[in-house]
């Protein structure tokens, strides 16, 4: 979490269930926060740049599990002529 380097809450709750809405981070700009612990952090950045932060309780699986789908998905789009 101190990576982030969050400083500003732009629109969104952020403390007592976790941290929910847009953030202000000195060194990510504007970043999508989704998160109900500060332990496990995952950054996605979007194809079109948004940046979004997730807290899955296993950041290794959900890793995995993510580039999984992402190969999946690419394998089916380009047999599939998308």
């Amino acid at each position: 979490y101190a990576d982030l380097k969050i400083r500003l809450r732009l629109f969104g709750s952020g403390g007592l269930w976790g941290w929910f809405g847009i953030f202000y981070s000195a060194k990510y700009k504007k970043v999508n926060m989704q998160c109900s612990q500060t332990e496990n952090l995952v950054l996605i950045t979007t194809k079109d740049g948004q940046k979004i932060v997730l807290s899955p309780s296993d950041r290794n699986l959900f890793l995995a599990t993510l580039i999984t789908s992402i190969h999946n998905a690419q394998k089916y789009a380009s047999s599939s002529g998308l």
